[in-house]
């Protein structure tokens, strides 16, 4: 339903926020390779995210990717969808059709609508600070489709 670029978006996010609760930056190297994502795309979604306020960018030696953790309980997938995709998930056709509306309906179109109204409510409702504390206990992973490989705090 989201676009390639947003699920990096909110993959990079979510790893962010785990490194910041950690009291760390990620570079853009790591970044790119745990999200499995190219470094060039990456580089431009951070800079979406960075450009909207998601995330703060640090230059230097010691410089990466941060938010800040009084930040995330405010940051939600509504807020990483509408900065890489707008709202286009939001109304567009469930069938990719250019002319869907309430008077001239898809074959879908009631049912994506209330499929729409579900999402819209889980992504205002999921927040990074949750999130985050997900991956940091175990309870959730990331899993990258470049190398397969888990993004995963071990327990200690």
């Amino acid at each position: 339903m989201v676009s390639r670029r947003c699920e990096y978006g909110i993959r990079a996010s979510i790893l962010i926020a785990r490194e910041s609760l950690k009291g760390n930056r990620i570079n853009l190297r790591l970044i790119s390779d745990k999200i499995g994502s190219p470094l060039g795309y990456t580089t431009k979604i951070l800079q979406s995210l960075s450009n909207e306020g998601i995330l703060l960018s640090r230059r230097g030696p010691k410089g990466g990717f941060e938010i800040a953790p009084e930040a995330m309980e405010t940051i939600n997938f509504h807020g990483i969808i509408m900065a890489l995709d707008g709202g286009q998930i939001y109304s567009s056709c469930g069938l990719g059709l250019s002319e869907c509306s309430e008077d001239h309906p898809c074959p879908i179109h009631e049912h994506f609508n209330l499929v729409r109204a579900d999402l819209n409510a889980m992504v205002k409702k999921a927040n990074l600070l949750q999130l985050a504390h997900g991956l940091i206990n175990g309870k959730t992973f990331l899993n990258t489709s470049k190398k397969n490989t888990l993004i995963k705090d071990k327990k200690v």
